[in-house]
């Protein structure tokens, strides 16, 4: 009798709250041409991009593209876009390290900007 009575006093784990995804901001960054922007640390190993082009010069000679790369050896990493004309899109991408960034922009005859978010885990 006096094991069944310890067995139900045993202390319980703590649950842990449910969790769902967010987002932390990290940058925005806007421009025309090329252009490359540095150290960029991503904390989680997860992050999203959302970009968008506009202000086309003349229709159909547009184009945008972003590319992640290692900030440490310059490698590409990720092609984020390569999109010509005017439009947008987000993309998410799981690494399985943390790690420092560099994003390059090569465009032509459009306006482009872009959005970089951690992609972290907070309660519900």
């Amino acid at each position: 009798v006096a094991v069944s009575f310890l067995a139900g006093c045993s202390p319980r784990e703590p649950q842990s709250p449910e969790l769902t995804t967010g987002y932390r901001s990290v940058g925005t960054w806007s421009g025309t041409g090329n252009k490359t922007i540095g150290d960029v640390m991503l904390a989680s190993g997860r992050f999203r991009v959302t970009w968008r082009t506009s202000g086309e010069v003349s229709p159909g000679t547009g184009h945008f593209k972003l590319t992640a790369r290692s900030s440490v050896s310059g490698r590409p990493l990720q092609e984020v876009a390569d999109h010509r004309g005017e439009g947008s899109g987000t993309i998410e991408f799981a690494e399985e390290d943390r790690r420092i960034y560099d994003f390059t922009v090569e465009s032509e005859n459009i306006e482009w900007s872009f959005t970089v978010d951690d992609v972290i885990a907070v309660p519900r």
